[in-house]
């Protein structure tokens, strides 16, 4: 079997970390348990703020993120959890809470005045929609031919 540099290159790096892991753990094992920062390395000084003549740290300062807009109680979202729903139930009933939806006489209503204001017959409605039916596909069978 050959080695060629790349393999050489490759096993110096396994090498390498393999040595840094053995570091790492020999260090945990050792470390001082008085260690200033709490990481164990030894570096840091062990005296106390006090010993040292130095002001005591003020507190860190916090930053909270809120959410923007209405939260629901935890308590609501854990009864869906529990109970078997079909989720797209619930999101259409939620919808309908929050966007509530026009009725079907809100939007059909103006066409059924306009219908009934114009005295035209259900017969010649239905023919109006036909030939504007045939008009549109006619239309569209010119625009797809070469």
């Amino acid at each position: 079997m050959e080695f060629g540099w790349q393999d050489l290159a490759a096993l110096g790096i396994v090498l390498a970390a393999a040595g840094y892991l053995v570091r790492l753990a020999w260090n945990a094992v050792t470390r001082k348990q008085a260690s200033g920062c709490g990481s164990g390395c030894g570096s840091c000084s062990t005296q106390t703020s006090s010993q040292s003549g130095m002001r005591d740290p003020q507190p860190e300062q916090i930053v909270s993120i809120g959410m923007i807009g209405p939260i629901r109680p935890i308590s609501e979202r854990e009864n869906l959890q529990h109970l078997e729903i079909d989720r797209s139930a619930v999101i259409v009933e939620l919808l309908t809470k929050e966007l509530p939806l026009p009725s079907l006489a809100d939007v059909v209503g103006p066409l059924h005045d306009n219908f009934r204001q114009s005295g035209m017959t259900e017969e010649e409605v239905d023919t109006l929609i036909e030939e504007e039916v045939k008009a549109v596909r006619a239309e569209r069978r010119a625009r797809q031919a070469p």
